[in-house]
């Protein structure tokens, strides 16, 4: 039960979770692009997946508070992707006549054919660490919230 003794909508709750999640993903991405991994912005992913599952979902119960984190663990690999897909794209556009989704599609491929899985893992790794440093104050105090 949420605050008002109501349940959530899950299915809207999680669609909000997605949408809202995507707001903490540009920061994340912009944060990368500038060369680094922070905390703040998986902690962004958090906070946004949370807003969102509240406003679509109508209560933050404690199913809410797990779904959130749910969508926000599976963001983050999003963002890591797109950003990865993001400075690959930057770094070939002027050479090459590819597109953004050509990078998308490709980006295993050229992760394997590189040799740079190991690359892309530790920057997945330090994501998800940083995201549950950041993180787990906000998740801890939603959850006791939601009773």
């Amino acid at each position: 039960m949420g605050y008002y003794g109501r349940e959530s909508n899950v299915i809207l709750g999680t669609i909000g979770a997605i949408v809202g999640s995507l707001v903490g993903v540009a920061i994340w991405i912009v944060i990368y692009r500038l060369g680094f991994i922070a905390a703040i912005a998986g902690v962004a992913i958090i906070a946004s997946a949370t807003k969102g599952y509240e406003i679509l979902g109508g209560e933050l119960d404690k199913k809410g508070v797990i779904i959130s984190a749910v969508v926000a663990l599976i963001m983050v690999f999003f963002a890591n992707y797109i950003s990865w897909c993001m400075s690959l794209y930057f770094d070939l556009k002027s050479e090459y006549q590819i597109s953004f989704i050509d990078i998308v599609k490709i980006l295993p491929g050229i992760i394997k054919e590189a040799g740079v899985l190991g690359d892309f893992i530790k920057d997945l790794v330090i994501g998800y660490i940083l995201t549950i440093i950041g993180g787990f104050s906000t998740i801890r105090n939603n959850f006791s919230a939601a009773n």
